[in-house]
């Protein structure tokens, strides 16, 4: 799968990019943000990698033909069209620019148009004010809480009103135009109706 829009590419992993995803999670600046913050060793990673399914999509982030992130959508229902969407920014250079929020909006983009999904969740840390406030800025809003973190929603009409906020800005980063390639076997399931 490749996705593009607003400047950033998101790319479907491939093996090759797995020690390079490994080493930004076990950055102790990304890992104290998760909620498993235990370190990933490369058997780990590879058997992560071996059990990925439909259910779960992850895509490198590349800006300016650099990988620069990882972004996903996980615990996906195809039915109900819902999932977990969650972001990781492996360049500490870009963590505190505009690029997160150029790639979360293409992702957003196609899951609540191309594939007509009814609501995204995110689970954030309860000490993660930045992720917190990211999450709000996109129409996330707390749906429940548990001790060590929130479980946020965000539905089409929540995500477009803040996105509408902010059109001004993403027009500088061709914001209509949006280029996307499937996989046979992904358009099977990513296409289905309700």
């Amino acid at each position: 799968m490749i996705l593009r829009k607003y400047g950033v590419e998101l790319h479907s992993l491939s093996g090759d990019d797995l020690e390079l995803i490994r080493c930004w999670r076990n950055d102790d600046f990304v890992r104290e943000r998760m909620l498993f913050q235990e370190e990933i060793s490369s058997t780990d990673q590879k058997s992560w990698f071996a059990k990925l399914d439909r259910s779960m999509v992850y895509l490198l982030i590349i800006y300016r033909e650099a990988r620069i992130g990882l972004i996903n959508v996980r615990n996906i229902n195809w039915e109900e069209r819902s999932g977990e969407a969650g972001i990781l920014m492996g360049d500490e250079s870009y963590r505190n620019s505009f690029v997160p929020m150029l790639a979360v909006f293409c992702l957003m983009d196609v899951f609540f148009k191309e594939f007509q999904f009814s609501q995204l969740t995110a689970r954030v840390r309860k000490d993660n004010q930045n992720a917190l406030n990211f999450n709000r800025d996109l129409g996330y809003r707390i749906q429940e809480e548990y001790p060590d973190h929130y479980l946020l929603t965000v539905s089409p009409e929540e995500y477009q009103k803040k996105k509408e906020q902010l059109k001004r800005v993403l027009a500088k980063f061709d914001f209509e135009k949006c280029e996307n390639a499937f996989s046979q076997s992904e358009s099977a399931y990513l296409f289905l109706r309700k």
